[in-house]
């Protein structure tokens, strides 16, 4: 099959949460139109896991129970959500617990289990944060 050939390239500045922006670059083929990120793929993709409500941010996870180490794994593009491995097991809400504990040392602010109580993929409430400071912490 015969790759499409772009007619055009833009250059394009993206707003992903209030100041900060990436550079992308739009290229139309006669197919349509397709949007490339330049150097923070992985970064332009972690905002689909973020969204700002009312009274803070609420973070998509998937869990994963019972592994080698309890740490935040990256972030999952095919799910949308950060992928976060503990040692708890997935009995009697010593996951669920272990994931708010985890998510209230790194931000430093109260931390509610928002949906998913008993499902591998969660969200979390971290009440009075901004966008900026969890992408900032979720980016180290």
């Amino acid at each position: 099959m015969m790759e499409a050939q772009h007619s055009t390239v833009q250059p394009l500045w993206v707003n992903l949460v209030e100041g900060v922006r990436t550079h992308c670059e739009i290229k139309s083929y006669t197919r349509g139109t397709a949007f490339i990120v330049n150097g923070a793929c992985g970064a332009f993709n972690m905002f689909d896991a973020l969204r700002k409500v009312e009274n803070g941010v609420e973070i998509s996870l998937c869990v994963v129970p019972n592994a080698d180490k309890t740490a935040l794994a990256g972030y999952d593009k095919w799910k949308d959500c950060f992928k976060f491995k503990t040692t708890a097991l997935a009995e009697k809400n010593k996951a669920n617990r272990a994931v708010l504990n985890f998510f209230q040392s790194l931000f430093g602010k109260d931390v509610a289990l928002v949906s998913g109580d008993r499902s591998r993929k969660k969200t979390i409430l971290v009440l009075g944060a901004t966008l900026e400071e969890v992408s900032k912490k979720l980016k180290k």
